[in-house]
């Protein structure tokens, strides 16, 4: 049997309100029956952002007709905000090119490896990138440079560890509350002549040299409504402004007819495909093994990640005989009694522990046990057009021979 905890109440969400009549009535709202998901047992599911995803992702039964007309009125009012906020914005150029990398969607949508990839290439190319990354999830507002030997996801966030512990010395990875102060200290500190921003979809204030798009052609624009009542932050008709869209894939799960869907709303855009591929399985002393490795191998398995079917789909296709999930919220700060519940299950059923890169990034230190993970890595196809596209949109601000 599979079983699955109640992986967060109200009050572990990290919007939460101290007003807990405001929370109650939350929770109240959103309280109806809802269908279990199978998968070799029940798993059950019970957190107010779990219930908002299951309706943007139609995952289980639809909501209500007030909450969805409700929420629907709300997201008139979001993309009402957004205009606004973006029209008044006065773009402002730095003195260094920028690349950003972005997404519709809230949550994973394959950012962080495409801004990775496209810092790797940079430098391949002759440029002194710097990746910039807001550091979700961590303590340190920066600017700092990253350094996976001192610093800690709690410290910097898990996206930011991952990179700084994946991309050569050559590429900084940078932490900052305030991208633009980032930008600068790339420049100043590390002399960087171009800076990759992870995620500047909102970011007004900053004009892009490059604006990468990243989307997954299965599913994860979902509804394709905006927030609350669905996961895009601008409508789907914003492709169309980027200059270039990563279509990123995982395997056996292309959707042909949301292929077309986004084709037909990014217009003009030049569109290249990209696959998101595992590639190992990282033990806890730092081996690492190959994947038929978990062909049959009994393990016990969880994430902290924002698609977290995606994760279950995959071990699942690499042949593991998956004992117990446990989905965390995104981005999980990880408790003493939540390694030791995870411990219990895996000596119950004799099982390895396995993970996410990143939410192995985010272990606590100290901690009496390390998990397995599943490393993965992106292949992106016509690489020679997709830079040539990057360098011939930074060639006004910084001059490199190919």
């Amino acid at each position: 049997m599979l079983h699955q905890r109640p992986v967060t109440s109200i009050k572990q969400l990290p919007s939460e309100t101290e007003n807990k009549n405001v929370k109650s009535f939350l929770c109240e709202l959103l309280t109806w029956r809802s269908s279990r998901l199978r998968f070799r047992g029940n798993v059950r599911r019970g957190d107010l952002v779990a219930r908002l995803e299951d309706s943007w992702y139609r995952r289980g039964r639809p909501l209500p007709t007030a909450i969805d007309i409700a929420l629907g009125g709300l997201s008139v009012g979001w993309k009402a905000a957004v205009r606004v906020a973006e029209a008044l914005a006065a773009r402002q150029r730095l003195g260094v090119s920028v690349v950003g990398v972005n997404s519709l969607a809230v949550g994973g949508s394959g950012k962080t490896p495409v801004a990775c990839w496209v810092s790797e290439r940079l430098l391949e190319v002759g440029f002194k990138p710097a990746l910039i990354s807001r550091g979700y999830g961590g303590d340190q507002r920066g600017p700092l440079r990253v350094d996976p030997s001192v610093h800690s996801g709690k410290d910097v966030g898990d996206e930011p560890l991952w990179l700084a512990a994946r991309l050569p010395e050559e590429i900084p990875v940078v932490v900052s509350r305030r991208r633009t102060t980032g930008c600068s200290a790339a420049v100043d500190e590390w002399n960087a002549d171009v800076v990759v921003l992870d995620d500047a979809l909102m970011l007004f204030s900053l004009k892009l040299d490059v604006e990468i798009m990243t989307v997954g052609s299965s599913g994860w624009l979902g509804n394709e409504r905006c927030l609350p009542a669905g996961p895009l932050r601008m409508p789907i008709s914003r492709l169309e402004r980027s200059d270039l869209l990563f279509m990123v894939t995982e395997p056996g799960k292309q959707d042909k007819k949301r292929e077309e869907a986004i084709i037909r709303a990014a217009g003009e855009t030049p569109i290249f495909e990209a696959s998101v591929f595992p590639t190992s399985v990282i033990a806890p002393n730092g081996d690492v093994l190959p994947l038929d490795f978990l062909g049959n191998r009994t393990v016990v398995l969880w994430s902290g990640i924002a698609r977290w079917w995606r994760f279950l789909d995959l071990v699942r296709g690499l042949g593991a005989d998956i004992r117990q999930f446990t989905h965390f919220p995104d981005h999980h700060d990880y408790s003493e009694n939540d390694l030791a519940a995870l411990a219990v299950a895996a000596e119950k059923s004799d099982a390895i522990l396995l993970t996410t890169a990143k939410d192995a990034a985010r272990w606590p230190e100290g901690a009496d046990w390390r998990p397995h993970y599943l490393e993965i890595e992106l292949q992106v196809g016509e690489t020679d057009k997709v830079m040539a596209l990057i360098v011939s949109k930074l060639s006004g601000e910084t001059n490199v021979g190919m």
